[in-house]
């Protein structure tokens, strides 16, 4: 959450990233961003997997679904 589309009350990649080292669990990354696209490689190298995205509030949605399978990440839309 980025404090702009919903209130910043979320965890980041750094957490993810702690947490994935002690657990194979699947870390669902929910976006609800105005431009996902930033923060998709730096969850990516968290662990994070899968991404979901939103259309509402995304820029360009068809960009962000091809990004994220670029970095060998599922992705779903809601």
């Amino acid at each position: 959450m980025d404090g702009h589309f919903v209130p910043n009350l979320s965890l980041g990649a750094p957490v993810v990233a702690s947490l994935r080292q002690v657990t194979r669990l699947s870390f669902e990354v929910h976006f609800m961003i105005h431009n996902p696209d930033v923060f998709l490689v730096e969850f990516a190298e968290a662990g994070a997997d899968p991404f979901i995205g939103r259309s509402k509030g995304n820029l360009n949605l068809h960009r962000t679904i091809q990004s994220i399978r670029a970095l060998g990440k599922r992705v779903a839309c809601r």
